[in-house]
């Protein structure tokens, strides 16, 4: 269920005036994909990005205008602390903004849109879901992403399962008109979804820039149509087709970072941190953005090339600082207030929440006036999950956790005994989430998992392509494919998925596979997948599992001739 703490939405009269660019020095890509500005055309966007007729001239990274201090608006409402603790004058980090406190989730429906014909700026549904899936991987410092390094922000993103008049959706639209992929048309007015509840993201040509936001949430323009996030749509997911250095998601990333408050990480030394630059104080001051993936000290200090807010290349991005996530949490709750949904707080311990002392809430080895704020931060339903507030675990955080914090007041132990050290609370069933509480083992089930839902049930749908659902109908090769990508037994089995299937499942090979004559000599290229010595064939595809999902080539050939017992 949403939070809804105001009910007045406040719509700021701030016109977007900073995008009105002169038609004549507009780019403008036709749909032979080439783009044309001022006379000129550049058969790309990273040749124009790249032109001398571009560079010196433009900031194409991002097209988010920079704002005065004195350009706030109202917030939506409050959600503990105040507007003041994340405005665009000055940042306050109160732990009541730890992402500790509780996961916050936000709908977001993607808007693609093409040219007139539809040659230009499509993107695949599959090449959507990645961009929301690395969204996370950055937000959440998801492990074995290349987010991986960062900070776990605790905002969670899905692309919209219900549009504004209550029917399903996917959470992504298409349309096919030239004036808008250029970026042009107020299309936000014929496309939008309620942008209180949604986040809209668009793609297109975004005026030329990788993205921008029109303004940032302080400004009080949030709830028109107009507040969207636009990116290049070349830019946009996995591999986008703008290519290196650009095409690993980033752009929404950063963007992201906009439309929740954070400013660029370069804004200037000196001053105040939390009132100066970025108006964020674990940052280093910096004075000019980063290009590429090299060191610079532009304050003094060393530049903030790992951060998403920099302008550095897609693969050195790694990190939101502690601080920003605060700020961004912060502006979520007081400037976008009917936005989000409570996701839950530390999973019943899962995340950190069980100690010694466990009303401890941040940690810091005393129960203090910073955890009663975090406690009032969190106060009622824990929603799904539990959270590290709810220390008597009822599933709410109220009166009774209230006495329990207050019964623990003061220090902490010099040597607090965690209750669940050497607790082994795996059950084996692969189908409940298993934590340990107090010392005691919560084994809770996993909706949709197991039974006529799991790998291998029909009603999942074929493994080879997107089904729509999580799981698919072979067991073993969804078991293979989850193993590697919990994604898709857990969330959805998509085009990600589907193109797993060769390489986890044994896809392209014969039927007789490892051992069959027909397919050929171990020791040299045959031409087909596997090789006709059974334990030889076996051995080198452990190792490399092309030899027998696509073609034993001379590279597997090599490794049989290495390989004790192969025989030709």
């Amino acid at each position: 269920m949403k939070i809804r703490i105001a009910t007045a939405v406040m719509v700021a009269g701030v016109s977007c005036a900073a995008f009105a660019q002169d038609e004549a020095h507009k780019p403008w890509q036709r749909a032979d994909g080439t783009i044309t500005v001022s006379g000129q055309v550049f058969q790309s966007w990273s040749a124009y990005h790249n032109s001398r007729f571009f560079l010196g001239n433009n900031d194409f990274r991002c097209g988010t205008p920079v704002i005065a201090n004195d350009q706030e608006g109202e917030p939506h409402g409050f959600f503990g602390g105040g507007p003041s603790d994340c405005s665009m004058s000055s940042t306050n980090p109160s732990d009541i903004y730890d992402p500790a406190v509780v996961t916050y989730r936000i709908p977001v429906v993607v808007h693609v849109i093409r040219d007139s014909g539809g040659s230009q700026g499509n993107i695949t549904q599959a090449k959507v879901e990645s961009g929301i899936r690395i969204l996370n991987e950055d937000f959440n410092a998801t492990a074995g992403s290349n987010g991986s390094n960062g900070n776990d922000c605790r905002i969670e993103f899905y692309l919209a399962e219900t549009d504004p008049s209550g029917n399903p959706t996917n959470g992504i639209t298409y349309s096919n008109n030239t004036t808008w992929f250029n970026d042009g048309g107020s299309y936000w007015n014929s496309l939008a979804w309620d942008p209180d509840n949604y986040m809209n993201i668009y793609t297109n040509t975004a005026s030329g820039n990788l993205g921008y936001v029109p303004f940032l949430p302080q400004e009080g323009n949030v709830g028109g149509n107009e507040d969207r996030i636009v990116v290049l749509w070349s830019t946009y997911g996995e591999d986008g087709p703008y290519g290196p250095p650009f095409d690993q998601g980033r752009t929404l990333t950063h963007e992201v970072g906009h439309y929740l408050g954070l400013y660029h990480v370069f804004d200037g030394c000196g001053g105040s941190c939390s009132s100066s630059g970025d108006r964020v104080c674990d940052t280093n001051p910096q004075s000019s953005p980063t290009w590429g993936c090299s060191s610079a000290n532009s304050c003094s200090s060393a530049d903030n090339i790992r951060n998403y807010m920099d302008y550095s290349d897609d693969l050195c991005m790694e990190e939101f600082t502690p601080q920003q996530n605060r700020r961004m949490r912060c502006a979520l709750e007081h400037y976008r207030s009917d936005l989000f949904e409570v996701g839950g707080g530390g999973g019943g311990g899962g995340d950190g929440c069980n100690s010694g002392c466990s009303a401890d809430l941040n940690e810091d080895g005393k129960v203090d006036g910073g955890d009663l704020g975090l406690m009032i931060a969190s106060w009622g339903s824990c929603g799904e999950e539990s959270c590290c507030a709810d220390l008597n675990g009822d599933g709410s955080v109220n009166g009774g956790d209230l006495g329990s914090m207050l019964g623990a007041w003061g220090d902490c132990d010099d040597d607090p005994v965690d209750p669940c050290e050497g607790v082994n609370c795996d059950d084996s069933d692969p189908c409940t989430q298993d934590s340990c509480v107090d010392g005691n083992c919560v084994n809770t089930p996993i909706d949709g998992c197991g039974g006529d839902d799991g790998c291998g049930a029909e009603s999942a749908g074929p493994c080879e392509q997107p089904n729509g659902s999580p799981y698919c109908s072979d067991a073993k090769c969804c078991e293979s494919v989850c193993a590697a990508d919990p994604y898709c037994c857990n969330t959805e089995w998509d085009q990600v998925c589907a193109d797993s299937v060769s390489a986890s499942c044994g896809g392209g090979g014969s039927d007789e596979g490892c051992g069959d004559p027909a397919s050929g000599s171990c020791s040299s290229a045959n031409g087909t997948p596997y090789c006709s010595d059974e334990t030889c064939c076996e051995a080198i595809c452990a190792n490399d599992p092309f030899c027998c999902t696509t073609e034993w080539d001379q590279l597997c050939a090599d490794s049989a001739a290495s390989e004790g017992g192969c025989q030709s």
